[in-house]
């Protein structure tokens, strides 16, 4: 739920992502033929968060981890509300199941007494972090936390996050900023409360 007061307005994908969404799960004719083009992107978004990481999963891996999230995906789709992109309310799950993922090799490597499958304890730590931004993100909402994870996962300029999102970048930036403050503030309240 965003904690913004503000009605954001719905960019015109959004409107045709819930209805690729909807007639999909109505079984219209066609209707998955669109939702599964419209996901492709669930392979592209898990490359580049395992880039981030160091590459700690190999490909083959990635792969599984691609069919998983889509069947995750597939088992949620009603819940999509077309507030924001498809691709962004994937990007979740595509992030989530990754870090399952790191962490599942990071407990059983620290059984056998080292790393599995390439994945340190440095970068376990790492993935922890982010799932930690990934939660607080989550409590933010769009259109703020879309922006943000623009910004610093996928490495978009305000440009490039406005047309995305079909705002001006003026807007995009008024987005990002108040994000931020707000995601500092949270995080530092949130670390504060665990060491007390």
């Amino acid at each position: 739920m965003s904690r913004s007061s503000q009605p954001t307005e719905l960019a015109p994908e959004t409107h045709d992502d819930l209805r690729i969404v909807q007639g999909a799960l109505r079984g219209e004719p066609g209707g998955m033929e669109k939702l599964f083009a419209r996901l492709r992107c669930v392979p592209r978004i898990l490359a580049a968060i395992n880039r981030r990481f160091g590459k700690a999963l190999q490909d083959a891996d990635l792969a599984d981890l691609a069919q998983e999230t889509l069947t995750k995906i597939w088992s949620k789709l009603d819940h999509f509300q077309g507030t924001g992109p498809l691709d962004s309310w994937a990007y979740r799950f595509c992030f989530l199941e990754l870090m399952n993922r790191l962490r599942h090799h990071y407990r059983w490597g620290k059984l056998v007494g080292g790393s599995l499958d390439g994945v340190d304890p440095a970068v376990a730590s790492t993935a922890l972090e982010y799932q930690e931004v990934e939660e607080r993100l989550d409590e933010l909402g769009p259109p703020e936390a879309d922006v943000v994870r623009l910004k610093h996962l996928e490495g978009m300029t305000f440009p490039e996050i406005g047309r995305f999102l079909q705002v001006s970048p003026n807007t995009a930036k008024t987005y990002y900023y108040r994000g931020i403050d707000w995601l500092r503030s949270r995080l530092a309240r949130t670390r504060s409360e665990g060491e007390s």
